[in-house]
């Protein structure tokens, strides 16, 4: 999730779709390589310990972005999912982006567990 926060804060609107496939991409690639190095902290970090470490580099490695758009009140977010949520398109296309994502997370996670 930080880096779809990174990328939203520094990146045009535009670029968000490529942006995050390419992080899910990377990702993916990151689990398969990360496994090892991570099997072998574990005994002396714990999960936890790895979890801090690497949420540490990203809060260190990228730096926050002061954003120039207004800020939107909470009324306002919910009023724009509710219009998102009547919307048929969305419907129609949104089960499809969830089994396509789903299923390629779950490959991922269980090729990241055969390694």
């Amino acid at each position: 999730m930080a880096s779809f926060k990174a990328i939203s804060q520094w990146f045009p609107s535009e670029r968000l779709p490529s942006l995050t496939a390419t992080v899910m991409v990377a990702g993916g690639l990151g689990a398969l390589s990360a496994s090892v190095p991570v099997t072998a902290a574990l005994p002396l970090m714990g999960w936890r310990g790895v979890f801090w470490l690497v949420g540490s580099a990203f809060l260190v490695t990228v730096p926050d972005h002061k954003s120039t758009a207004a800020q939107v009140t909470r009324g306002q977010q919910i009023r724009s999912l509710r219009s998102i949520d009547g919307n048929r398109v969305f419907w129609r296309f949104a089960p499809q982006g969830c089994l396509v994502t789903g299923g390629f997370m779950s490959f991922q996670g269980l090729w990241a567990l055969l390694v």
